[in-house]
């Protein structure tokens, strides 16, 4: 087989990767609390995010040794992982359910975690410009995909079948 095609694959030495490989610092934890939107709706747990803001110096080594056993034990909580799906009316006829978004209220505990942080210091060096991730969510682009195939059926006179939700 012909593997010339890896020769323009850039190697990366495994120091390039040592902030993934770390524990979430609690600099790291107080910086994504700091970047928290306020007077956002809290998530199931009611807590908003000036509740975590306003808390700060009495939560945040308690917050830190959470979310680094989670990363060694692989999990979190069942009620981290929890979100409200609630569905907002833009405008139309309010029995089309067309004219309305979808909105998932999530635990502000959940947007603190700082994986993210961790990932976007490293993938700045190694993720290909082409593959547009910066920003986007794993949500955004599965509503993309669900957008652009309620597309394609209204182009075809198809109507969409429910089972395409199951992605």
């Amino acid at each position: 087989a012909d593997s010339s095609f890896l020769k323009h694959i850039k190697l990366y030495e495994k120091s390039t990767f040592t902030s993934l490989l770390g524990a979430i610092k609690r600099d790291e934890v107080i910086a994504a609390i700091n970047q928290l939107n306020s007077n956002k709706s809290p998530g199931p747990d009611g807590l908003p995010a000036e509740f975590y803001q306003m808390c700060l110096d009495d939560i945040i080594d308690l917050l830190t040794s959470v979310f680094n056993s989670g990363l060694k034990n692989g999990t979190l909580c069942d009620s981290f992982y929890q979100g409200t799906m609630c569905l907002l009316y833009e405008k139309g006829d309010k029995s089309n359910l067309d004219n309305y978004r979808q909105l998932t209220l999530i635990n502000a505990v959940y947007k603190i975690l700082v994986i993210n942080t961790h990932i976007r210091k490293t993938r700045a060096k190694v993720v290909i410009k082409q593959t547009s991730i910066t920003g986007d969510t794993v949500f955004k682009n599965i509503i993309t995909d669900l957008r652009k195939r309620k597309e394609n059926h209204r182009r075809t006179g198809n109507p969409l079948p429910w089972d395409v939700l199951n992605v």
